[in-house]
């Protein structure tokens, strides 16, 4: 005994305070009650003959099976054995997580994530979020595995049948294998689309690695994942009931309502929309239609656009490959109002328009018709991008925003035009109406949009406008998503003379020395700096009646800015 104090201390004498973190928890010990358990002394020996402790994992087993015999003798036993049988050569094919610890040759913590994952659902479906409580796995079982829970033997045979569906799933011999059917990386018959760039097909694999992992704030298995996983474990429990076209069909219900959902499918302690969710999502994988009595679930766009899916399905079957693959299309991501049923002859042209550069498709778009929409603050609008889908995305999914009906209009007429499409075509398209409103002298604002690159700089497509009837001309450029910054510009200043353009002044000035210039819907002003009231000089713009400009303005601007500055930079 001394030999040993003395070596503690030998290891230990440099440490500081060392009392202090003992009484701070630095060492702990988990306490395994073998006799409430019914085991004996022995059996514990043997537990842990090998001289080490007992893992997170096996006590966590432990722990069960003593809650489990308080409830159910036979259930225990039935639970344990299958915990440590069937359920472990389902969980070993997914033993690595690729991170290169000792841990990646155990099952250990595969269980625990998805027992997280299982712990959710019940919790979602008593109506409840996760969001605030303890995610620790020994609290979980207390809260639900537990004399505590009224619903103890109904959450027993939650997780029974949980991870018994993976085990044995009819027609395949993994769970992968069966994933694999029904999900692909591009569009196939018969299978819905998973995004490369995000997630995995193996989404039970992807649960197993990642569930209630976290980089930074960022959830590694997001909501929609957690969505998803669970209209299949619903077919799976169900699987004698339902036959596999039917659930391929349904998923794909479920998938489009998922990716049109993002800011539904929340989980905030105001506004759990997840209870609802995973009740819409059991009626459609059940019954294959859309439960109206449930509220505040999916997005209520995407649900009203899926029930008019299954009514033209039914009456025209022979039209669904035709009506999925327009849904897998990137750009529309399961939602296809922005053509609707009754363009699906339109699919394969649009196919053909986006195999063509963004920026052309912008222009010929806009040569066609001012396709923008206004947003619900009734300032900032919305345009295309060249290089940011994000932009498209929120023209082609149908929103709060006014306008889609007017882009789907525009969309449509530019598609009637040809079978395919080109960038020298949609080049055609752009350069026909620069040219019929530079010989007619009519010069309406899409034309400064169409020919000046600065009204398209590539970004978000927001463009800023707070009183555009009455001033059609003074849209703003915004390099962000949402708010005015240093970035900001007046295209036209730009385009004339980017170099004296006033990045203190949001770009809505262009400064000489001590004066600046500005625009107006129907004339440039030059000011003072020191006193703005009065102009110095009033540059008008020449309009007809109908207030469209007969000059270009950027053009006009320049002119100016040659003669009295002697050059434009």
């Amino acid at each position: 005994m001394l030999v040993m104090i003395d070596a503690i201390d030998e290891k230990f004498r440099e440490v500081d305070d060392i009392w202090g973190k003992l009484r701070a928890r630095a060492v702990t010990f988990y306490f395994l009650p073998i006799k409430d358990m019914g085991l004996t002394d022995e059996l514990y020996i043997k537990m842990n003959s090998r001289g080490k402790p007992l893992t997170l994992f096996e006590h966590f087993k432990a722990e069960l099976e003593r809650k489990l015999r308080v409830l159910d003798e036979t259930a225990a036993r039935r639970i344990i054995f299958k915990t440590d049988r069937e359920w472990t050569d389902l969980l070993w094919r997914y033993r690595s997580s690729g991170r290169g610890t000792d841990n990646d040759y155990i099952t250990d913590d595969e269980f625990l994530r998805y027992f997280k994952f299982i712990c959710d659902v019940i919790c979602y479906q008593q109506g409840e979020s996760p969001q605030g409580r303890s995610s620790d796995e020994f609290d979980l079982l207390e809260q639900y595995f537990s004399r505590q829970s009224k619903d103890v033997l109904k959450n027993l045979e939650t997780m029974e049948r949980y991870f018994d569906c993976w085990c044995s799933i009819s027609g395949y011999d993994s769970p992968s294998a069966f994933l694999e059917s029904f999900m692909s990386y591009q569009h196939e018959p018969g299978k819905i689309l998973v995004d490369a760039s995000r997630y995995m097909i193996d989404i039970f694999g992807d649960c197993l690695h990642f569930y209630s992992e976290k980089t930074g704030k960022i959830r590694q298995f997001p909501l929609n994942r957690v969505v998803l996983l669970y209209a299949i474990t619903s077919y799976l429990q169900h699987q004698a009931e339902i036959t596999e076209k039917d659930f391929v069909r349904r998923i794909r219900i479920v998938n489009n309502l998922i990716q049109n959902s993002e800011d539904e499918i929340s989980d905030r302690i105001d506004r759990n929309r997840i209870p609802a969710i995973l009740k819409e999502v059991d009626a459609i994988i059940l019954t294959g239609q859309i439960d109206d009595s449930i509220e505040n679930n999916f997005n209520v766009n995407q649900l009203q656009e899926e029930k008019d899916k299954i009514l033209y399905l039914q009456e025209h079957p022979e039209d669904a490959e035709r009506l999925f693959a327009l849904e897998d299309h990137p750009m529309l991501k399961g939602q296809i109002s922005i053509l609707g049923l009754d363009h699906l002859d339109y699919g394969d042209r649009f196919a053909s328009l986006f195999t063509c550069g963004w920026d052309r498709i912008d222009c010929a778009l806009m040569a066609t018709g001012n396709y923008g929409q206004m947003e619900r603050n009734k300032w900032r609008y919305q345009f295309a991008s060249k290089s940011m889908q994000i932009a498209w995305d929120e023209l082609f999914h149908k929103s709060a925003n006014a306008g889609f009906e007017k882009t789907r209009e525009i969309l449509c007429t530019l598609l009637s035009t040809n079978q395919t499409f080109t960038d020298d075509i949609l080049q055609k398209i752009a350069d026909d109406f620069i040219a019929e409103c530079e010989e007619k002298k009519l010069f309406p604002w899409r034309y400064y949009y169409i020919k000046y690159p600065v009204f398209r700089p590539g970004s978000y497509g927001k463009l800023s406008n707070r009183n555009a009837a009455e001033q059609p001309y003074m849209f703003a450029v915004m390099q962000t998503r949402s708010m005015w910054s240093q970035n900001t510009y007046m295209p036209y200043l730009k385009a004339a003379d980017e170099a004296h353009l006033s990045r203190d002044d949001m770009g809505m000035r262009l400064i000489y020395g001590d004066q600046h210039i500005v625009c107006r819907n129907d004339c440039y002003l030059l000011r003072n700096n020191e006193n703005e009231d009065e102009p110095v000089e009033i540059l008008t713009i020449g309009q007809n009646e109908e207030g469209v400009d007969t000059e270009d303005r950027i053009i006009r601007l320049k002119e100016y800015l040659a003669e009295k500055y002697a050059k434009t930079q």
